[in-house]
């Protein structure tokens, strides 16, 4: 939960800064951190699967915790809003969409809130 928290608050700063993803170019994303989140992300398919096949629904929070550690590595090591990388900070911001999403789906399937802020 703090961790789309979190993700909610950089993106309100980023509205309240006129920032916004559109027209993100996520090849820009290849810092190790951004690759290990987005790797992360495209997990979330294979994960459902599994907790439907193998009647294993202890994988939902195993994948938010893992999903969350991804995300505060990335935001430790790479800063979000670079204005002077205005491409790079769509990028980011586009990933951080696409993280908040997928948390925020992840929670529900296991019945928890997704908070805005905390």
């Amino acid at each position: 939960q703090y961790a789309h928290a979190r993700i909610s608050s950089i993106l309100a700063k980023a509205r309240e800064e006129s920032l916004s993803s559109e027209g993100a170019d996520t090849g820009l994303l290849t810092h190790e951190a951004e690759q290990a989140l987005l790797r992360k992300l495209l997990l979330l398919p294979e994960v459902v699967e599994k907790v439907v096949l193998d009647l294993a629904p202890h994988h939902l929070p195993h994948y938010a915790q893992e999903l969350a550690t991804a995300f505060h590595s990335f935001y430790t090591q790479c800063r979000v809003i670079q204005p002077d990388q205005p491409d790079l900070t769509r990028a980011r911001l586009h990933l951080l969409e696409a993280t908040r999403v997928v948390l925020a789906r992840t929670l529900g399937l296991m019945g928890i809130s997704a908070p805005e802020s905390m």
